[in-house]
């Protein structure tokens, strides 16, 4: 038998525009806006996945 606490969990989608305009994006606005795309949404840690992915490569 289940527990109460055995609930699925659910994540939360967030749209560009959404993740752009935050609070807590607001010094990677402008990677964000060439990254993301318009018509997708997006976790947190899939953002903090996609930033870290692209500050961490080697400039050529």
């Amino acid at each position: 038998m289940a527990k109460a606490d055995d609930k699925p969990v659910v994540t939360q989608g967030y749209t560009k525009s959404q993740i752009t305009d935050s609070k807590r994006f607001a010094g990677q606005k402008d990677i964000l806006n060439g990254l993301l795309e318009d018509n997708k949404t997006y976790t947190i840690e899939q953002v903090d996945s996609i930033t870290n992915t692209f500050l961490g490569k080697e400039v050529k």
